[in-house]
């Protein structure tokens, strides 16, 4: 967690856009909390609650270049509103910016919880109850008729097979968009994603697409208070929330086993093993894409610390190979 501040960011900025906005609310601190490849994340604690504003509110912005996940932060902000309204656990939202004036990017604002984001504090009966929090919030979302949550840039797949393929796709143009080297086990896996997802008669779903405690508020008793961070929502196949959850570590919790049963128990989709193997492959790819692509970003070229670019050129490689061998290259 850092509380570094950056250009246009401050309690004295941040009160001028209240006070522009209308608000009485006023803020008493402001502090970046996480990392953030593609986009910040700022906590505001105000001096007092307002009646349109909770005691503590995100900002969430993006940074000042393209980040390495292809969808505009205002996709984000109106799939988390259409969310809220029908349900699904996740921070209220208040505002969309797109006036990059005041603090030098689009941002949004929305609600603030006093929680954690870390699976590190939560052992026993806690772990036990937050996997199945999470499982109830997954099965809650894939409940959804996908027409309610529209994403802007895509229309509803026919099928689940059709959706994995737009996402492989997706995925691949947005690495040749942006690569600095060849990655022949790249295009070999990315092959294989092409011809290899089981078939299925399963209904497409809305895909929260990031599923894990890093992106979940929770109560220190091991409750859901919000689904964060929702760049990767997608329609498509359920099994991949559950293979994000499980790659992430949800697992650990209180074992692999409790969290999908737990899933199936609340009204979730049926649990299919061999294509939760697969996206496991697609969550190796993908990371291996995204984490290379992080280390060329203008951000990452100007700093002076090769801590950061060693960390994405070691992810980017390791979640490569993990790929690899899962489908024997």
């Amino acid at each position: 967690m850092s509380g570094a501040p950056v250009a246009g960011l401050s309690v004295s900025t941040f009160n001028a856009y209240l006070e522009a906005r209308g608000s009485k609310g006023r803020a008493a601190s402001v502090q970046r909390i996480g990392g953030g490849a593609s986009r910040e994340t700022w906590l505001i604690r105000l001096e007092q609650p307002v009646e349109e504003l909770p005691p503590e509110i995100v900002v969430r912005k993006d940074t000042a270049f393209e980040g390495v996940i292809p969808t505009p932060l205002e996709r984000e902000f109106t799939v988390m509103r259409a969310l809220s309204e029908h349900g699904v656990p996740v921070a209220r939202p208040f505002w969309f910016e797109g006036d990059t004036s005041w603090f030098g990017a689009k941002f949004y604002v929305r609600q603030g919880f006093d929680g954690t984001s870390d699976q590190r504090r939560f052992s026993g009966e806690t772990a036990a109850r937050l996997s199945t929090e999470l499982a109830r919030a997954l099965a809650t979302l894939h409940r959804l008729e996908p027409q309610a949550i529209p994403l802007g840039d895509r229309d509803v797949p026919a099928s689940v097979e059709e959706a994995a393929l737009a996402e492989v796709e997706r995925w691949y143009r947005h690495w040749c968009d942006h690569t600095i080297e060849s990655a022949p086990m790249l295009e070999e896996v990315t092959w294989w994603l092409r011809r290899s997802h089981p078939a299925t008669d399963e209904d497409v779903v809305v895909v929260w697409g990031d599923v894990g405690v890093a992106n979940t508020v929770c109560s220190e008793d091991g409750r859901v208070l919000a689904m964060s961070d929702w760049e990767l929502a997608s329609y498509g196949d359920p099994m991949r929330d559950l293979a994000s959850a499980l790659w992430r570590g949800v697992g650990l919790l209180a074992g692999r086993e409790h969290f999908l049963q737990a899933y199936a128990a609340a009204g979730g989709r049926r649990i299919d093993t061999e294509r939760i193997a697969y996206y496991d492959v697609f969550m190796n790819w993908q990371v291996a894409i995204f984490s290379h692509l992080s280390k060329t970003t203008p951000e990452a070229e100007g700093t002076h610390n090769l801590h950061p670019n060693l960390l994405s050129i070691w992810a980017h490689r390791i979640n490569l190979h993990k790929a690899g061998r899962q489908i024997g290259v």
